[in-house]
């Protein structure tokens, strides 16, 4: 069992890091290829109502809060 960071072996560490890395290039593959059509794909859909809500935040702080919260 791993008691601490400093017990991991700095190889693993690195084998994570680069799955982590090929995955997001294949999911980028994939959205960039595949599915391109902003108004089907999950990925697209959820990074422009990203860019909606920031929006509303810069537009009316207030609204912004309750559309977060869910109130009102």
């Amino acid at each position: 069992m791993i008691q601490s960071f400093r017990d991991f072996d700095k190889s693993v560490l690195i084998a994570l890091f680069t799955l982590k890395l090929l995955g997001t290039f294949a999911l980028q593959a994939l959205f960039t290829y595949y599915y391109t059509d902003r108004s089907t794909a999950d990925i697209y859909r959820f990074f422009d109502d990203g860019l909606i809500l920031r929006d509303v935040l810069f537009t009316n702080p207030s609204h912004f809060l309750r559309i977060l919260f869910g109130s009102g």
